[in-house]
């Protein structure tokens, strides 16, 4: 059986769209990339984010962890610690 994709739509996100589906702040999202650990393409001045890198990331957090994958701290209690709101 073939999983599904995780997310519908257009093949590049911009940042805020990354944002809102990742549901963490722009800011984040340019720290991500920044530290390498979200791929990012440019088209002129703008940055978009390949879809298929967006879900590649989020199966990374789920596979090796938030520390390995993402060094945001408040990504990494969510991720680490999934009952902490509970």
């Amino acid at each position: 059986m073939q999983e599904k994709p995780m997310f519908d739509g257009s093949l590049l996100l911009t940042i805020p769209e990354a944002a809102s589906e990742l549901r963490i702040h722009r800011n984040t999202v340019y720290e991500l990339i920044t530290q390498q650990r979200l791929p990012a393409v440019r088209l002129g001045s703008r940055m978009r984010i390949r879809r298929s890198d967006l879900e590649n990331f989020v199966q990374a957090l789920a596979r090796v962890g938030s520390a390995d994958a993402c060094s945001a701290s408040h990504l990494e209690v969510a991720v680490a610690k999934p009952g902490f709101l509970a």
